[in-house]
């Protein structure tokens, strides 16, 4: 499962050329990944293997799953997008809304990923 296959289906049937290339990441695609790709961006549309958007990690998965010491107790390099939003899912509600509060708060500052670094509470 090639995220740049995935990537130029979505190319291909997309109604928005000029849009692209688009930033896409698969359910498979390790966290790591998406952290290489987020710089510059709130969020990241997951599609399946034919280009079809499934869901989004967003900047609020993110923080919410740090603020919860998910990352560092996986490896970033084996922990799935597609885990990392189900362990996001099963947070309550109002964690849900702190996080994406927070990532609201963050966008208005500035961002807060590196290009070759993870956000600063997603060490394994």
């Amino acid at each position: 499962r090639d995220p740049s296959s995935a990537m130029a289906a979505a190319a291909a049937a997309s109604p928005v050329p000029a849009l692209l290339p688009i930033k896409a990441i698969t359910p498979n695609s390790t966290v790591a990944e998406a952290f290489r790709l987020m710089p510059g961006c709130g969020a990241l549309p997951v599609v399946d293997e034919s280009g079809r958007l499934v869901d989004v990690y967003a900047r609020s998965d993110v923080i919410l799953l740090a603020a919860n010491n998910t990352y560092r107790r996986v490896s970033l390099s084996e922990f799935t997008v597609g885990q990392a939003l189900a362990a996001a899912a099963a947070h309550t509600p109002e964690a849900q809304a702190a996080a994406a509060a927070a990532a609201a708060a963050l966008g208005a500052g500035g961002d807060a990923f590196t290009a070759d670094a993870p956000p600063a509470d997603a060490s394994a």
